[in-house]
């Protein structure tokens, strides 16, 4: 586990987070609770990256799509 991995695990665990470790540690998956229902956050850690993709499960029409992007 490399040092930005580190610190990560340790924040998440300091907020009570349950999350899922795969991928020889460089891939965390969790969900996020919010005020529109739940959402699937995929965390990927490895010095120098880090990156994160929450998926909201809401469909947009196509004419609002611009707006939102």
């Amino acid at each position: 586990m490399d040092k930005l991995q580190s610190h990560m695990v340790d924040y998440l665990n300091s907020i009570g987070c349950r999350y899922r470790c795969e991928e020889s540690e460089s891939l965390y998956t969790f969900a996020v609770k919010g005020k529109n229902g739940v959402y699937p956050v995929l965390l990927y850690a490895k010095t120098p990256f880090l990156i994160c993709i929450a998926r909201l499960p809401v469909t947009i029409p196509d004419r609002n799509r611009l707006e939102v992007a």
